[in-house]
């Protein structure tokens, strides 16, 4: 597999996890004490998101 083809999914299939993530935060936003749950869930997995980016994305 090419290096490049490989480094440019990664960072489309990273990018489309976030974005899906903020959609659900900004969408769970008017369903009370349950979207602030899931917004906390949200929260949490976007930290740990860039955190693993930061640890393994691919160098060039």
């Amino acid at each position: 597999m090419n290096v490049s083809a490989y480094d440019a999914g990664f960072w489309v299939g990273n990018v489309l996890y976030i974005l899906v993530l903020v959609l659900i935060f900004r969408f769970v936003g008017r369903w009370g004490w349950i979207g602030l749950i899931i917004r906390i869930i949200c929260g949490g997995l976007l930290i740990f998101r860039v955190v693993t980016l930061l640890a393994i994305a691919p160098r060039s």
